[in-house]
C-alpha cells in the first residue's frame, strides 16, 4: 500500500555547501558520509537505478537543509536539487554511495534473506547489471568500466563478510551489506511455502512455489531448480512477517510503482485468434493469444492445440517471471516453458547454434535476445523503462501480444473477459475492467528488514509502529522515494530536476495512478485501488512517454518506428558452428545467413539490427500461402533434400524458391525479398536447417487446418512419403533407423522414437529422446505419460506430447498399441518386442506380478500394475475367450471342438474328435475358460452356451 502524507512540495532556502575532503571510496555503515546503501533484485527495474533522480534528496536525507527543486543562489529562480549520490567519487557533496545488483526480483530477495540472517554476501557478477551511483559495473554478467573509469577504482578483491572467498563482483566499491530487496511482486509471492506442490498454487498457500522439477537437456544443462527461497538463511535463522508482535527480523513492504509485464513474441510465431472462425487474419485478431493457451504453454511447454513454439521463460529467481506468472495464474516455479538449461547470464547461447538455449535466462535482456533470435519464441518482459518492451516494440526487435482473459481470475464463477487487450498505458492504468484492461504484473517493492515508516528520518516523522531499519540511510532511501510519490503533484520541474517520484510518474507507473491492484493472496483477482491519486494517474496519462501519441508509443504487432522497412522482424544473430561451417556457408569467419540476389551471394546478419524480408515473416511457411501449418511438410522435405544432396552453394540458394520482390517496404536490410530456408526453416535453434528441423516440424508444428490441431501422426507420414518421392526410399529422411522386432521402416514409423538417447527426451521442448532404435525405451516412454486430455493443463504437467502417436492429442493405452502392432508390427503380449510371444514373455511377466510397471516390464493391458491379466494376454495372445477353433471368431463352429474338449480337457494332446490345430488345443485355457476363474472345466458350459446364442460380432470375445 502506498501511504499518503499530508504535505505538498516545499521550496528550501538557499545553503551554501563548503567543499571538503575528498571521501573515502570503500566507505560502510560509517559515522561519516559516504554511507553505503546496498540494494539487489529486479531486472525489470533496473533503469530505475540508472537515473540520477532516484537520489535527489526529498525528505532533506543529509540535513543540510536543501531538499526538492529550490534556489540555489538567492535569485528566487529554482535551480538546483540536491543530488545524494553523485556520480564523481570526488564530488565534495557525496552523502551515499548507492549500489545495486539486477539480479533478478526473487534471486535479490534471496540475497537480501541470506544477508540479513548469516551475514554473507554475494560475490559474483550480476546477470544483468550493476550499478554504483547511476554507472554501470557490469552489464549483462560482463564487467563493465563505466564506474571504475569515473574513478571510483579498480574491482574490489576484498573479503568483505569474512566467509574466506574474495569478491569477484568487480564493483569497485566493496559492499558491506544488503539493505534492500527490490522485488517486482510483493515479497509473499517470492517466498516459498512448503507443502504439496501443483501449477495452481496461490502465494501464501502450502505448497507455492515448492516444484521439484529440474531442467532438462545435455549434462552441462540439467539441474536448474525451480523452487522459490524460503525466509530461511542457510545458517538457520529465519525472517518473519509477523507484524502483531515485530521483532529485529520482521520484514517490510514498500510498494512504488506497479510493474507490468508483457507477454512478447518472436513476428515469425504468426500468433493469431481466429475469432471468426473463417482462416482470415483480420484487424485486431493478429498478434494475439489466449490466456488459459498462455498458461497452458508454460506450464508444458506447448500450446493446447499441440503446437510446440519455444516458450522462453527467465530463472526462479526472476520477479519479472514471478509478476508474470501469477499475474496467469502459475505458481512461478511451474512457470517453466521449454525447461532446457542451467542459468544463463550472457545472451550468447540465445543465438541460434549449438547449444541454443532460451530457457532460465538471468536478466530480462537476455530473454529478450532469445525472443529475437528465435523464430517461433514466447516470452515476457517488463512493459516500461529504456530497455523494456514498449521501447523494444518500436524497434521491431520482437512483438507485444494481445491476451483474451478466458480465466475466471476472481472465482466468480464465469470467464473474465471476451476482449483481446493490448498492453499500452491507457489499458495498464485504467485496468478493472478485464476487457480493456491489461491486469498482469505486480506491485515494485522495496523490502526491508525494519519498517521505515516507524522512523523519523529527515524532515518526515513516523506514522506506524514497528522496529526501526539497521542501516538508517537504507531507511531514508526508501522514504525519500515513497514521500516523493505521496506528495506528487501535475507542476513538475524540468526532467533534470526530478525527484523520486517524478521519475516514477514519467518513465514507469505509480501504484497510485493504478485503478485497480491484485489481491496480496490471489494475483489474478482485482480490486479498487483505494489509493487511487486521481492527479497522479491524469497526470501520466497525459505526459508520460509511453501514452497514445507520446515520444514512445508502444507499437502494436508488426508495427514499427516511422518505418515499413522491417516487414518481418529482425534477423536472428546466429554464432559461429563447432567446427566446419553450417550448409549455407556460415562459419567461424563470418557466421552470417546466405541468401541470392540474383547477381551476387549476399550475408546478412552480420550485425545488430538487420531486418529480414517480407516473405521470411512466418516461420516454417515453406509453400508460401501465408500460414504455417501441415501443408507445409512437402516442401520443407524438398528444401531439405536439396540442401542435403549435392551442389554448388549458388545452386542451392538460387533453386529452391524465386524472388518475391524488390521492393523497398517489403526486404528489409536484404537487396531482395527472398525466403531465407535456414532462418524460417531452424526450429530448434541450433543455426542449421537439416532434418532435426523437419523432426521438430512434425513432432510439433504440423498443425492441421481443418481442425487447428497438430496432427502429429499424419505429419510425420507425409514427410516420410514426400522423401519416398524424392529418392525412391521411403526411409533415410533422418538417418538410420531399426525397428527391436526387425520388421522394415514404414512411412511415418519415425514418430515412434522417442526415447533412448543418452540425454533423454526433453518434455515440451524440441524432441531429443531418438536414439534411431524403436524399442522398450520408446514403449515405457509412452507408458510412462499417459495423458487424459492434452488441453487440460492439470492433466499434461509434466508430461510429453511426443508420446501421441496415433495423432488424436492424448497419450493412452491405444499409443502403446499403435507403437506396438502398427510401428513395431508385433502384437499386444509381445513384451520383449522381439517380434513373437512366446515362453520369455511370460517370463518376463511373471517376474514382475504384483509391481507396478509399463508395457515392457509386463504390464501389457495398460492399467498401471503387472498382474494375472497380463499374464493371460501374454499367453493367449489374441486368442478370443470361446473361439474354440481359433478362427478368430466366436459362433456355432465352435460348439463341437468345444464339447470335444470340455469332455478331456486336461489332455495334453488334442482329443479324439478336436479337429481343430495342436496349437489351438495349446491355447485351450484361453478360449476354454469362459467363467473367469482360470480354469477350462464343466463350470464353463452355461456361459459358453448363452455366449453362442447371442454371438459376439466376428473378433470379439464372449463376454
Amino acid at each position: 500500500m502506498i501511504h499518503k502524507r499530508p504535505f505538498v512540495r516545499l521550496l528550501a532556502s538557499a545553503v551554501v555547501i563548503s567543499t571538503s575532503t575528498v571521501p573515502p571510496a570503500l566507505a560502510g555503515l560509517g559515522s561519516d558520509p559516504p554511507y553505503q546503501i546496498n540494494g539487489s533484485g529486479a531486472t525489470l527495474f533496473v533503469d530505475f537505478s540508472r537515473f540520477a533522480a532516484a537520489t535527489n534528496d526529498w525528505i532533506d536525507c543529509d540535513g543540510d537543509g536543501l531538499w526538492g527543486f529550490y534556489d540555489s543562489d538567492g535569485d528566487t529562480i529554482l535551480d538546483a536539487t540536491d543530488q545524494l549520490a553523485p556520480t564523481n567519487p570526488g564530488n565534495p557533496n557525496l552523502y551515499w554511495i548507492y549500489q545495486y545488483r539486477s539480479v533478478g526480483s526473487v534471486e535479490g530477495f534471496e540475497e537480501f534473506v541470506v544477508w540479513q540472517t548469516c551475514s554473507q554476501l554475494p560475490e559474483v557478477v550480476p546477470s544483468e547489471r550493476g550499478t554504483l551511483n547511476t554507472l554501470d559495473w557490469a552489464v549483462t554478467g560482463v564487467p563493465n568500466n563505466a564506474a571504475s573509469s569515473a574513478g571510483w577504482g579498480g574491482a574490489c578483491t576484498d573479503d568483505t563478510d569474512g566467509d574466506g572467498i574474495p569478491n569477484a563482483s568487480n564493483t569497485p566499491v566493496c559492499p558491506t551489506q544488503i539493505d534492500i530487496a527490490n522485488v517486482d511482486v510483493p515479497s509473499l509471492w517470492a517466498v516459498r511455502a512448503d507443502g504439496a506442490p501443483a501449477w495452481f498454487r496461490k502465494p501464501g498457500q502450502s505448497g507455492y512455489g515448492d516444484n521439484s522439477e529440474v531442467s532438462a537437456g545435455n549434462p552441462s544443462q540439467v539441474g536448474e531448480s525451480n523452487k522459490l527461497p524460503s525466509l530461511t538463511g542457510p545458517c538457520g535463522t529465519a525472517l518473519n512477517t509477523n507484524f502483531s508482535n515485530p521483532d529485529n527480523l520482521t520484514i517490510y513492504d514498500t510498494g512504488i510503482a506497479w510493474s507490468t509485464v508483457a507477454a512478447i513474441a518472436n513476428i515469425g510465431t504468426d500468433l493469431w485468434l481466429d475469432l471468426n472462425n473463417n482462416g482470415i487474419r483480420e484487424a485486431g485478431e493478429v498478434g494475439a493469444i489466449r490466456h488459459s493457451d498462455l498458461q497452458h504453454g508454460y506450464v508444458t511447454g506447448r500450446r493446447k492445440n499441440g503446437e510446440n513454439l519455444a516458450f522462453n521463460c527467465r530463472d526462479v529467481g526472476s520477479g519479472t517471471r514471478n509478476a508474470h506468472m501469477n499475474g496467469l495464474g502459475i505458481d512461478p516455479s511451474w512457470g517453466v516453458g521449454d525447461h532446457v538449461g542451467r542459468r544463463i547470464n550472457q545472451d550468447t547461447l540465445t543465438r541460434p547454434g549449438p547449444n541454443h538455449q532460451v530457457n532460465n535466462c538471468g536478466g530480462s535482456s537476455i530473454s529478450e535476445s532469445a525472443v529475437q533470435n528465435r523464430r517461433i519464441c514466447v516470452g515476457y518482459t517488463g512493459t516500461v523503462g529504456p530497455s523494456r518492451a514498449f521501447e523494444d516494440s518500436r524497434s521491431g526487435r520482437y512483438e507485444l501480444v494481445g491476451i483474451l482473459r478466458d480465466i475466471d481470475g476472481d472465482n466468480n464463477g464465469s470467464v473474465d473477459g471476451t476482449q483481446i487487450v493490448r498492453p499500452t498505458l491507457e489499458s495498464i492504468v485504467n485496468n478493472c475492467d478485464p476487457n480493456t484492461g491489461f491486469l498482469i504484473g505486480g506491485i515494485q517493492t522495496l523490502v526491508t528488514v525494519g519498517n521505515p515508516r516507524a522512523m523519523n528520518l529527515g524532515r518526515v516523522t513516523a506514522f506506524e509502529s514497528g522496529p526501526g531499519v539497521f542501516n538508517v540511510e537504507a531507511a531514508k532511501f526508501v522514504r525519500n522515494i515513497e514521500e516523493s510519490i505521496a506528495a506528487f503533484q501535475p507542476t513538475l520541474p524540468p526532467d533534470a530536476f526530478f525527484m523520486p517520484g517524478d521519475l516514477l510518474a514519467t518513465q514507469f507507473v505509480l501504484v497510485a495512478a493504478t485503478n485497480c491492484l491484485p489481491k496480496p493472496g490471489n494475483p489474478t483477482d482485482f480490486e479498487f485501488n483505494n489509493d487511487l491519486n486521481v492527479d497522479a494517474q491524469n497526470y501520466l496519462l497525459a505526459n508520460n512517454v509511453y501514452r497514445v501519441g507520446g515520444a514512445n508509443e508502444p507499437k502494436q504487432w508488426g508495427e514499427v518506428d516511422g518505418t515499413t522497412s522491417r516487414p518481418a522482424g529482425l534477423v536472428p544473430r546466429r554464432r559461429a558452428p563447432l567446427a566446419g561451417s553450417y550448409l549455407d556457408g556460415g562459419d567461424a569467419t563470418n557466421a552470417g545467413y546466405r541468401y541470392y540476389d540474383g547477381t551476387t551471394i549476399q550475408i546478412i546478419g552480420t550485425a545488430d539490427g538487420q531486418a529480414l524480408s517480407r516473405r521470411n515473416r512466418v516461420a516454417g511457411d515453406f509453400n508460401n500461402d501465408g500460414f504455417r501449418n501441415i501443408n507445409d511438410i512437402e516442401r520443407l522435405v524438398d528444401a531439405h533434400h536439396l540442401w542435403s544432396g549435392a551442389g554448388t552453394l549458388l545452386t542451392k540458394l538460387n533453386t529452391f524458391e524465386a524472388i518475391q520482390s524488390t521492393a523497398t517496404t517489403d526486404r528489409g536490410s536484404m537487396t531482395v525479398d527472398r525466403l531465407v530456408v535456414h532462418i524460417s526453416g531452424d526450429f530448434n535453434g541450433d543455426g542449421e536447417y537439416d532434418a532435426e528441423d523437419i523432426r521438430y516440424f512434425n513432432d510439433g508444428l504440423g498443425i492441421d487446418p481443418a481442425t487447428g490441431e497438430l496432427s502429429r501422426k499424419a505429419s510425420f507420414v507425409r514427410a516420410d512419403q514426400r522423401w519416398q518421392t524424392l529418392t525412391g526410399s521411403v526411409s533415410g529422411l533422418y538417418g538410420a533407423l531399426s525397428k527391436s522386432t526387425g520388421t522394415a521402416y514404414k512411412a511415418g514409423d519415425a514418430r515412434g522414437d522417442v526415447a533412448g538417447s543418452v540425454n533423454g527426451p526433453t518434455r515440451g521442448a524440441e524432441p531429443r529422446g531418438h536414439d534411431g532404435v524403436i524399442n522398450c525405451a520408446d514403449v515405457n516412454y509412452v507408458c510412462a505419460n499417459f495423458i487424459s486430455d492434452w488441453s487440460d493443463t492439470t492433466a499434461a504437467a509434466t508430461k510429453d506430447l511426443s508420446c501421441d502417436m496415433d495423432g488424436d492429442l492424448d497419450v493412452d493405452f491405444d499409443d502403446v498399441r499403435e507403437l506396438v502392432e502398427q510401428i513395431l508390427d508385433t502384437q499386444i503380449g509381445d513384451v520383449n518386442l522381439d517380434g513373437v510371444i512366446n515362453s520369455a514373455d511370460a517370463a518376463i511377466v511373471t517376474a514382475n506380478l504384483g509391481n507396478a510397471g509399463c508395457y515392457c516390464d509386463g504390464d501389457v493391458n495398460g492399467d498401471g500394475v503387472v498382474n494375472d491379466d497380463d499374464l493371460r494376454i501374454v499367453l493367449c495372445g489374441q486368442t478370443l475367450v470361446g473361439d474354440a477353433n481359433c478362427d478368430g471368431s466366436v459362433n456355432n463352429f465352435d460348439i463341437d471342438p468345444f464339447v470335444a474338449g470340455i469332455l478331456d480337457p486336461l489332455s495334453p494332446t488334442p482329443p479324439s474328435g478336436y479337429a481343430p490345430s495342436a496349437d489351438c488345443w495349446n491355447r485351450r485355457l484361453c478360449w476354454g475358460d469362459v467363467s473367469g476363474d482360470a480354469l477350462f472345466n464343466n463350470f464353463d458350459i452355461d456361459p459358453f452356451v448363452a455366449c453362442i446364442i447371442s454371438s459376439p460380432l466376428p473378433g470379439e470375445s464372449c463376454p
